[in-house]
């Protein structure tokens, strides 16, 4: 221990001499000897410091303030060492531990010199340290009791002592108070903005208002502002200002946390009452607090708005709108301008600062109703009632009376605003109003008008007469006079004494000329010897107001029925003058109207029509759509509403129109001429559907209107009803035969009509009619001849040659002969000669047009359609010329020339240039790509302008602008498969094969009709034109060729791609090209084997798999295989190879591997085989595999036909409903989606017909025609049963007519309908048109043996 000692002197002695080694060398020797010496440590501690080893220095600290943390001498050099080191947040808490120590031995002038030190650190950090900070030295710290122990300081020397700043403090806290007052505010502000920013980037966050009050809530609840309040308050320093300043933050903090917490909050209620006591508090005192006023003038629960205290706010908003209102209502003591009272009141100004307050919103509603303004008193009372709402969520109290306030205001405008427009609306609001209270003025007087609307006398001068007693003002006068005019209309001496009571009490002349003019209309509606007596007081009531226009209205009716002798000319001026001054005198609008209409001066009944409909508030009556809320209203002048959508129809605003009309009809429904105008309206419009229901209701009402019948049958027209259309037509000329727009629609509807020859001469005939009878007419009627003939000359030849001649003929004889450069190379006599095809209707389609455009020579504006007309005819003349260069030049140049004619008289039509792009495709593309680029100017929207245009780039080798024009008509309309081969086209010309391969594939899954592949075929024609050895354009050809149809064409084109492919092969041996081969060579078998030359199928079928490698895994390959196994098997099968067949198929299914949809698509066929073997074994075997395929895919269609026919043929009622009841139990949309081709009927109605159920087979195809009524096998079906059944006639009303049957029908589809209608008919006794049918049916299908069967039928019936 001496040792110990010894070396702990040593150490002491080095430190004093600053020997820093030798004090750590002594120090560590002395700790050897005892490691417990506090002073030990410290020594070693603090030589490790001077040496730069601070780590090892505040260890050594810590290990001597673990012996004896009550020490001071290790802390303070700890301290030291922080501050050394610059551990600002150790250097802290080091700080704190040293005041402690100090407060401990209450060592006051040591703690207040820390304490400063480290109010000086957190001076440098964050606001809550420095709140922290400031607290230890308020009355609750810990330290208060030692610090407090300074002296008061000396102002006079501050410097006498190192404690100065703290002694001030100690002794005055309010500074310390306030700063941390305002630190907390910004703090609290801070974490509140950047919490309610970071919660509304959260998913599923709140309104940011909820949001806000949740923040507000956390923030608020734990906040210790309000114990810094009370303790500036409490304080003895606190000046009044200050002491003002604190009470309005308390207020605005408490009012803030009383808004932000949920109504459930159970210290909800006790905050609202202190926020309340703190705001009387500060209104009592006159403090010019302007919050603490607003939220008092709020929460005053009256009904009227206070009026007090305008001196304690001389410049603020909310004293401008105290002051003005009180000198605007005349109740303010000292004189104010009116002016300057005016804009006080009405200043935006001063409304905008006080948006938010119930009490602003309260005066200026009520200001509004002074000023008759009743649209923006509702619009304010609304905004007000939706504050009034939040004050009761904030407060958690209700505001019955200031709801009443703000309701009888709101009612008060519903009563006087167009009424009785909002009357509806009212009404209830009046009701809970006189539920609330029942004295209440207004609302008396309110439903009183409403009761006088509605001619409940009795009623209403009871409720004005109560009112008239309840109040001594002028709203009681005003109650009183109304009071006598209900009694007038209930007894006229009773109303014209109460009348004249009230005359002498109104001081303003205008309320005086009201009453007078009432008492003239008691006395005119008094009959006898008073009656004259009216006049006298019209002319007083004038006299009082010469702007009173219902007494000029009286006046004019007194000069038109009482004078003598009546003055028609003084009457119609009174009754300007009366609408001149109020729009709502409608008796005096529909007197002028009429006799406006008399004279048919119509812009004048059109005017009348209008302000009369703005005098009662139009279509909103004063208030927007939020506001009326799409309220409908029953208008008392339908005749102006009328009016009006007749002549918006007129001036073609639809929209406008409709929804007049519609407004008409709500007050006179059973107007069949309104509902004939609102139909004709919807039409324009586009609103077919509407327009259907509004003419048929028209038809209802006035069954004789041939007019509504007219636009009824144009209407079905349009949208593809042409029997019924045609039907109506028809009715019409047969009582007005004569009637040329029934006959110019009757032809066009004709045209339209399923395209069928037939109706095509119909069209021709009646057109030619309408030529003839009226001249007038003949440029539409010339334009329907030309079309009709332009779509005849689409066929090569025709089922009626002779009709067709016949009508051609009747045509050639209206027609003049040709002039200029068509009279040339266009026959003036197209049918003269032996043939008559195709050609000879459109040469005479040429000749109609000319016609037209003769016809319409004389009016530039409709040339442009003719010269349209006839240029597009002329180039398709053209194309028809084959090896004819010379005609050829010839039609495409005139044809050319009439475009551009039609373009210089209507640039701005897209279909023209598109024509004319179409014509200059080939030899001027400039001028086709000019072409093109106008009409994309006019619509720049058309996929099919940007897929022709990309087409004329391709074509002239610019890919990167083709590509473009593909893109932008993907983007336009994704389904059209043009755009999409036009991009495979590009990437097959750029050798992308895998890019081109793709693209096709997708192409030919669109859901596009053969109207697409028609100009494909052309324009890809028009490729392998430009390039005959591209292999992949001659393969697409086929393909494309395929799908219309054009078997033979397509099998050569593959074999001309088939053959240079190999040529190319042979010279490069490319993998790439030998696959090419083998799908070409696919195709060709394909082709063979649909064209019935399966040997050559068989052939092509062997060279395609010999080149596939069998062990390939690539899924082309595998799907290439399997195809050709396939093929290959229905080529034996074709044969009578049965064998060969089935090993085909099964080698198809085994090589189909993983690929589940071919597995089931192979096994089908390969189950069919079997079942054609013939064999029992076989028939088992082919059950087993199409159950195993339904069990699989319960919705396999083929699998489940195949095996029900299987059970039909095999009489076996298990395997029909194994096979058939799950596709049965499917929703019919469903069952309808999977079977398009309703095969499932066929076999439930042959099933049906094996067990003799022709009932049930009869329901099952009624059904099957309910479902898909357009469907013609359906009907064919469902005929055939019915007239196995004897029911000829009901057969006939099933099938499709010639008229009515549905557009892309097969020749074969109609040939058997046709027959079928010929063996109805035979059955029918009809036997020549049963004749003259079947020959039909056989002339559209030679190799029909149904239609020839009919027509043995025919024949033996006949005789």
């Amino acid at each position: 221990m001496s040792l110990a000692k010894q070396k702990l002197k040593a150490a002491r002695e080095a430190i004093s001499k600053k020997d820093y080694s030798k004090a750590k060398d002594n120090a560590s020797s002395a700790l050897e000897y005892d490691p417990d010496n506090y002073n030990a440590h410290v020594f070693l501690a603090l030589a490790y410091s001077e040496l730069g080893q601070l780590d090892e220095s505040e260890q050594s600290y810590r290990n001597a303030i673990q012996l004896n943390k009550d020490q001071l001498l290790a802390w303070q050099g700890l301290s030291k060492l922080y501050e050394k080191a610059q551990k600002w947040s150790q250097y802290g808490d080091s700080l704190v531990e040293l005041m402690n120590l100090f407060s401990v031995s209450d060592d006051a002038t040591k703690c207040a010199e820390t304490y400063q030190k480290l109010l000086d650190l957190r001076r440098n950090g964050t606001r809550k340290e420095i709140i922290e900070t400031l607290e230890l030295i308020l009355p609750q710290s810990r330290y208060y009791s030692t610090l407090s122990q300074l002296p008061p300081p000396d102002p006079s020397n501050p410097t006498a002592t190192t404690t100065a700043p703290t002694q001030s403090a100690i002794h005055d806290s309010l500074p310390v108070l306030c700063e941390i007052i305002d630190l907390t505010e910004k703090e609290e502000r801070l974490y509140f903005q950047k919490e309610v920013d970071k919660r509304r980037t959260r998913l599923g966050a709140g309104l940011p208002a909820q949001i806000q009050k949740d923040v507000g809530v956390e923030v608020w609840s734990d906040s210790q502002l309000p114990r810094f309040y009370s303790d500036v308050l409490n304080h003895a320093s606190t000046s009044d200002e200050l002491r003002r300043d604190i009470e309005s933050r308390l207020l605005l903090y408490k009012q803030e946390l009383l808004f932000a917490l949920p109504t459930s909050s159970p210290i909800k209620s006790t905050l609202a009452q202190e926020v309340e006591e703190l705001a009387s508090g500060i209104v009592l005192l006159k403090i010019p607090d302007e919050i603490a006023w607003l939220l008092i003038l709020d929460l005053k629960n009256a009904s009227t708005p206070g009026r007090q205290l305008m001196d304690t706010f001389p410049n603020k908003s909310l004293a401008k709108l105290i002051k003005g209102y009180l000198a605007y209502s005349g109740l303010q003591e000292e004189e104010i301008p009116d002016d300057e009272a005016y804009d006080m009141i009405l200043a935006c100004d001063a409304f905008t600062v006080l948006g938010s307050s119930i009490f602003a919103h309260r005066v200026l509603a009520e200001v509004y109703v002074i000023e008759t303004d009743y649209s923006n008193a509702i619009k304010v009372v609304q905004a007000g009632l939706a504050l009034v709402k939040k004050s009761e969520d904030d407060w958690g109290r209700q505001r019955g009376l200031t709801r009443i306030g703000f309701n009888v205001v709101q009612a008060t405008s519903l009563v006087h605003l167009y009424p009785p427009r909002h009357h509806t609306r009212a009404l209830p609001l009046l009701d809970d109003i006189l539920v609330q209270d029942p004295d209440n003025v207004l609302a008396l007087t309110g439903r009183g008008y409403i009761l006088q609307s509605r001619e409940q006398w009795n009623e209403a001068a009871t409720l004005f007469e109560r009112a008239d007693t309840l109040s001594d003002d002028l709203e009681g006068l005003r109650a009183r006079e109304e009071a006598a005019w209900c009694r007038s209309k209930l007894d006229k001496a009773i109303g014209i004494e109460g009348l004249k009571q009230a005359l002498p009490l109104w001081e303003s002349d205008e309320d005086a000329a009201r009453c007078l003019w009432r008492i003239g209309v008691c006395h005119f509606d008094m009959l006898g010897d008073t009656q004259n007596e009216c006049y006298k007081f019209y002319i007083q009531a004038l006299k009082r107001n010469s702007g009173y226009a219902p007494a000029f209205t009286s006046l004019g009716i007194y000069y038109l029925e009482l004078a003598s002798p009546p003055d028609p000319t003084r009457a119609s001026k009174c009754f300007q003058k009366a609408f001149e001054l109020d729009a709502r005198e409608v008796d005096a609008a529909r007197r002028l109207a009429a006799g406006f209409a008399e004279e048919r001066e119509w812009d004048l009944v059109e005017v009348v029509a209008r302000r009369t409909i703005d005098g009662e508030g139009g279509l909103g009556a004063g208030l927007d759509q939020s506001q009326d809320k799409g309220s409908r209203f029953l208008t008392a002048n339908a005749w102006a509403w009328k009016a009006l959508g007749i002549v918006e129809l007129v001036n073609r605003n639809y929209h406008e129109a409709i929804q007049s009309l519609q407004t008409a009809l709500r007050a006179e429904p059973g107007d069949a001429v309104l509902w004939l105008r609102l139909g004709e309206a919807y039409n324009s419009s586009g609103r077919q559907a509407a327009a259907l229901k509004a003419l048929e209701h028209a038809k209802e009402l006035n069954s004789d209107d041939w007019m509504c019948s007219y636009l009824l049958g144009d209407v079905r027209r349009q949208v593809g009803q042409y029997t019924d259309a045609i039907d109506m037509f028809s009715e019409i000329l047969r009582t007005r035969p004569g009637e040329v727009g029934v006959l110019v629609h009757l032809s066009q509807t004709h045209g339209f009509i399923a395209r069928a020859e037939l109706s095509f001469l119909s069209a021709l005939h009646t057109s030619l009619q309408v030529i003839s009878e009226h001249p007038g007419f003949r440029s539409v009627a010339w334009k329907t001849v030309g079309d009709a003939l332009f779509a005849l000359s689409r066929r090569s030849s025709f089922l009626h040659s002779e009709e067709v001649v016949t009508e051609l003929s009747t045509t050639l004889t209206h027609i003049t002969p040709l002039a200029g450069d068509l009279a040339t190379f266009i026959p003036p006599n197209p049918v003269g000669g032996e043939v008559i095809g195709g050609l000879q209707a459109l040469e005479c389609s040429i000749l109609a047009y000319s016609m037209r455009l003769s016809v319409d020579a004389s009016t530039a504006d409709s040339r442009g359609s003719p010269q349209y007309d006839l240029g597009v005819s002329l180039l398709s003349w053209a194309s028809h010329m084959g090896e004819d260069e010379v005609k050829q030049k010839k039609g495409n140049d005139t044809g050319s020339k009439f475009l551009v004619q039609a373009l210089k008289e209507d640039p701005g039509n897209e279909l023209y240039w598109l024509a004319l792009g179409t014509a200059k495709f080939l030899h001027q593309p400039k001028t086709a790509q000019h072409a093109y680029l106008k009409a994309l100017d006019i619509n720049p929207k058309s996929a099919e302008s940007w897929s022709v245009l990309g087409l004329l780039y391709l074509n002239h080798n610019d890919a990167d602008l083709a590509l473009e024009a593909f893109l932008r008509a993907q983007v336009l309309d994704p389904d059209a498969p043009m755009p999409w081969i036009g991009q495979a086209l590009i990437a097959n010309s750029q050798d992308l094969s895998k890019d081109s391969n793709a693209l096709f594939r997708h192409a030919t899954t669109l859901n596009a009709s053969l109207q697409y592949f028609s100009p494909l075929r052309t324009y890809t024609s028009r490729y392998v034109k430009n390039r005959p050895d591209d292999a992949n354009g001659l393969h697409l050809l086929a393909l494309i060729s395929e799908s219309l149809g054009q078997l033979q064409h397509a099998e050569k084109l593959a074999a001309n791609a088939i053959s240079k492919l190999e040529s190319r092969y042979e010279e490069t041996e490319n993998p790439i090209i030998e696959h090419q081969f083998v799908v070409a060579t696919m195709t060709s078998a394909r082709l063979k084997l649909a064209l019935g030359d399966t040997s050559g199928s068989l052939e092509a079928l062997e060279s395609a798999l010999g080149l596939l490698n069998e062990e390939s895994t690539s899924p082309q390959d595998i799907l290439l295989r399997v195809e050709g196994l396939f093929l290959s098997g229905v080529a034996h099968f074709k044969e009578g190879k049965l064998n060969e067949a089935l090993q085909s198929l099964e080698s198809a299914v085994q090589g189909a591997r993983d690929q589940v949809e071919l597995v089931r698509q192979v096994t089908v066929v390969l189950a069919q085989v079997l079942w054609a073997a013939g064999t029992s074994e076989a028939q088992e075997e082919s059950k087993t595999r199409l159950l195993e395929c339904i069990t699989e895919d319960p919705q396999n269609l083929t699998a489940i036909t195949a095996l029900a026919a299987m059970g039909l043929l095999s009489e076996d009622e298990g395997l029909i409903d194994a096979a058939l009841s799950e596709i049965l139990s499917l929703p019919r949309d469903e069952r309808r989606s999977l079977d398009p081709q309703d095969d499932v009927s066929f076999l439930l109605i042959q099933n049906s017909l094996s067990q003799n159920d022709v009932l049930k087979a009869l329901s099952v195809a009624q059904t099957s025609v309910f479902v898909a009524p357009s469907r013609t096998e359906s009907r064919n079906e469902l005929a055939t049963l019915l007239l196995q059944e004897g029911e000829a006639e009901s057969a006939l009303g099933i099938l499709f007519t010639q008229a009515d049957s549905p557009a892309g029908q097969t020749a074969s589809q109609e040939s058997k309908t046709v027959a079928l209608r010929s063996v109805a008919s035979a059955f029918a006794s009809s036997q020549e048109e049963s004749r003259r049918l079947a020959q039909r049916a056989i002339l559209l299908s030679p190799s029909s043996t149904v239609a020839w069967k009919a027509l043995a039928l025919a024949e033996s019936t006949s005789s």
